[in-house]
């Protein structure tokens, strides 16, 4: 059985816009990895801090981006953060902990383009 990926994250080739270069899609993915990276880390403080409106608009803000590079399990795991209607700072410390093994996944994966 061949391993598609922990996160899902397909071939990102298979994904390229027509008329993106590779090269301009590296570039894309490269700023998606620096932005999340900090959006993430944040998601962090703001669990600690019970800043659950402002957990759930971080998530927001790259989930989208995640769905669209196809990191699907990414996406996913934000978009149980932003749609939580009950906030709970342990279920939430465990989400937070998904979403870091999967960036962490996505970010080796794009790395090998």
């Amino acid at each position: 059985m061949t391993d598609k990926f922990s996160s899902d994250l397909l071939d990102a080739s298979e994904f390229l816009p027509p008329g993106i270069s590779k090269e301009s899609y590296k570039e894309l993915i490269d700023l998606f990895i620096d932005q999340a990276s900090v959006v993430i880390d944040s998601m962090e403080e703001l669990n600690s801090f019970e800043c659950f409106d402002e957990l759930r608009d971080k998530a927001h803000s790259i989930a989208s981006s995640a769905a669209q590079l196809s990191a699907k399990r990414l996406s996913e795991l934000l978009y149980q953060i932003e749609n939580l209607e009950v906030f709970d700072k342990d279920t939430i410390c465990l989400t937070l902990k998904g979403i870091n093994a999967e960036f962490e996944s996505v970010k080796r994966k794009f790395s090998s383009m």
